[in-house]
């Protein structure tokens, strides 16, 4: 994985919300075995959400 590389999410379970994911781990600390990424959420499901939080109060 490079740094800003976009990726398919591959979570079946997030997959709806977040269908892709950028990484934004930077090459100097590259030895890590983990990534730090930002999921890419879906602007309707996010407005749906927000929609029937907002309803309830």
């Amino acid at each position: 994985m490079a740094q800003f590389d976009v990726y398919k999410n591959s979570n079946k379970n997030t997959h709806g919300a977040y269908p892709y994911i950028v990484d934004i781990q930077s090459p100097l600390i590259s030895e890590l075995a983990t990534r730090i990424v930002i999921p890419l959420g879906n602007i309707s499901h996010s407005l749906k959400i927000l929609e029937t939080e907002l309803s309830e109060v």
